[in-house]
């Protein structure tokens, strides 16, 4: 008897009770490489692999505003720094605009503020005065008493 002949019944078997000749087998099946089947058909993962199928990495302990790509890491999300990603530097965040102006982050930290009627400004801290015209073409700050005639 050869050794395949001999190997073909054991194969068999194993096929025969849910097993591969790698183990359990698990439907679906885990990651090839960062997880395993153990006997009970539940998929186990390798250190630094997480999920159903061990196809999600874990990052870094204590990464808040952060993902990985492969297991430990820690790359912080836009508008976050810091080693683990904790550091806000979005720059509406400290509410720069005035006088209920609303606040739009740009790239690389910076921000525009939208202001309401009635303020300018880069932070809207301005409030806007209107001219007035009078009929004979003058005109004078809506804030100040009407103009004075010459006589």
């Amino acid at each position: 008897m050869t050794a395949t002949a001999a190997l073909l019944p054991v194969l068999l078997l194993l096929l025969a009770f849910g097993r591969s000749a790698h183990g359990a087998e698990c439907f679906p099946a885990c990651h090839p490489e960062n997880g395993f089947c153990d006997d009970d058909s539940v998929c186990r993962c390798q250190p630094g692999w997480q999920g159903p199928l061990c196809d999600q990495c874990v990052t870094f302990p204590g990464c808040v505003n952060g993902v990985c790509v492969e297991p430990w890491q820690c790359i912080c999300k836009d508008g976050w720094d810091g080693h683990l990603c904790d550091l806000d530097i979005r720059a509406c965040t400290s509410t720069p605009c005035a006088n209920n102006g609303t606040c739009l982050d740009l790239d690389d930290g910076q921000y525009e503020c939208s202001c309401v009627p009635g303020f300018s400004g880069k932070d809207c801290p301005r409030r806007r005065t209107c001219c007035c015209t009078t009929t004979a073409g003058r005109s004078w700050p809506s804030t100040s008493s009407s103009p004075r005639r010459s006589t």
